[in-house]
């Protein structure tokens, strides 16, 4: 198996010249997005996708999920992972500060997202369907939904979820018809 490696140039080039992130830490909401911290983040996550998300990548393929006496158990080393995940503040990049995160450009969680999904997208789908139920409740969520779930989602205690529907679409996301 090859083993992952970040092209963080190419993605500290992108949130430069794509995302305009220079412009965005120019905003009192986003001025703590300095060029410094942009790095860190962007050369951390990658190092992390590499170094606890990647070498899961086959044990999840070999193990996978299990349901035992109605408990889901993973495959060995995704505990693990996930709390570093939490612990290293991977989850909250994006998240408003009044709830617990660290109130930075989206931007920067799509680059957190797209270095774990690279290293490991099965794994990734926790964090990328949190981010999701977060950005939801942010944005349309009455004051009591935000303060009732915005903080444990925030903190990774919790996690975001997929629901569907439709009628016989049961996990299938492309047998939707609306």
């Amino acid at each position: 198996m090859t083993p992952y490696t970040a092209p963080t140039a190419d993605q500290l080039l992108a949130i430069r010249v794509n995302a305009g992130i220079e412009e965005l830490a120019q905003t009192a909401r986003f001025a703590h997005a300095e060029a410094d911290l942009v790095e860190a983040i962007v050369e951390g996550v990658g190092q992390f996708a590499a170094g606890e998300f990647a070498p899961l990548n086959r044990i999840g393929d070999l193990e996978g999920a299990r349901l035992e006496n109605g408990i889901v158990r993973l495959p060995d080393g995704f505990d693990a992972a996930y709390r570093a995940y939490v612990e290293q503040g991977w989850n909250a990049i994006a998240s408003p500060a009044e709830f617990g995160g660290q109130g930075l450009p989206f931007t920067l969680s799509c680059n957190v997202l797209e270095n774990l999904g690279a290293a490991n997208m099965a794994f990734n789908l926790l964090p990328m369907l949190s981010v999701g139920a977060i950005e939801a409740l942010e944005h349309h969520g009455s004051a009591d939904q935000q303060a009732k779930y915005l903080p444990n989602l925030v903190s990774g205690k919790w996690s975001g979820t997929m629901n569907l529907t439709e009628p016989a679409a049961g996990s299938d996301v492309g047998a939707l018809r609306s």
